[in-house]
Order: structure tokens, then C-alpha cells, then sequence
């Protein structure tokens, strides 16, 4: 995975419901190339050890939607610094001109004309084995982030072309 200059990239947590409960997440750690789709369950450690290398390279762009979640609790749980991340949220936001930063539903809705369902998300992403449905999500979270990344840097390579 080193090779590649960007990656798509996303975290799973179980979510918290009670009031002042911590987040023992992430759970599940995505990355995704254009071609294949990468899910980590972070109680693997040797996965995850590999993985620090690749997160705290600031040579490979890490892209997804709201990742300043994923930062804090990468390090809570692991020491790590996620670095040469990039927020398609605000991105998209700043090369659109866009009153708001957009979540991924609405960037992937703009950009890519693809409905991403958000149902699985709030599932239990500590238990294992983790369901097809959610495998299904978490791999196209962290595809979709790459995808939406690349027509973001399509546009608007174009539109300085045209200028």
C-alpha cells in the first residue's frame, strides 16, 4: 500500500448511546486503492501495526469524509498521528464555494450521482465476526472517499484547463 500517493480512508466504531460513555473505537480501519478494498479489525495487532507506517506517512494522502473523529481516537487508543490527511468535506466545501462542509452522502450524491446508504453505520462494529452488511459499508466508505477524491481533483483541473 505504500506505493500509492492517495488513499481512500475511514474508521469504524461501535457508536455510544449513554451520556459521557468514551468511544473504545476505532474498531475497523479501511483503506482503499482504486482496485481493491483493505478492512482491519484493529484487535488484529500485527494488521495495525503495519498500518501505523502508512498513517503516519504524510507522502501518502489519506482521504476521506470528517476525520478529525478518526485522528482523536486513533491516537487515544494508539499513539498514532494521522498525518497527510486530506477532509473531503472540506475540500469539497472550499473548491465549490460552499456555504457548508458536505458529509459524504452529499458529496458522493454531487460528485459521483451514487446514493451511499448510511443504515449500517450506527451498528455494533466492536462485535465479530462483522456482518456482510457492514463489510459492504466499510468498504464502500473508504472506496467512495477515493472515488469522490478523484472527480474533486477532475473538476477542477479541468476548470483551470478551460480558464
Amino acid at each position: 500500500m505504500s506505493q500509492y500517493g492517495v488513499i481512500g480512508f475511514d474508521t469504524e466504531s461501535k457508536p455510544c448511546f449513554v451520556k459521557g460513555e468514551k468511544s473504545t473505537g476505532p474498531h475497523l480501519i479501511q483503506i482503499s486503492t482504486l482496485k481493491a478494498v483493505f478492512l482491519f479489525p484493529t484487535e488484529v495487532n500485527e494488521a495495525v501495526r503495519y498500518l501505523f507506517t502508512i498513517l503516519e506517512n504524510s507522502d501518502i494522502k489519506k482521504v476521506g469524509f470528517g476525520l478529525k473523529g478518526d485522528k482523536v481516537l486513533l491516537f487515544q487508543k494508539f499513539g498514532v498521528h494521522l498525518c497527510g490527511s486530506i477532509d473531503l468535506a472540506s475540500l469539497i466545501q472550499e473548491k465549490f464555494e460552499l456555504k457548508k462542509p458536505i458529509g459524504a452522502r452529499g458529496g458522493i450524491a454531487m460528485l459521483l450521482g451514487k446514493r451511499l446508504s448510511k443504515a449500517v453505520q450506527i451498528s455494533n462494529w466492536a462485535q465479530r465476526p462483522i456482518t456482510p452488511k457492514q463489510i459492504k459499508y466499510a468498504s464502500n466508505d473508504a472506496y467512495s472517499a477515493i472515488l469522490t477524491y478523484m472527480r474533486v481533483m477532475e473538476i477542477t483541473a479541468n476548470e483551470i484547463k478551460i480558464n
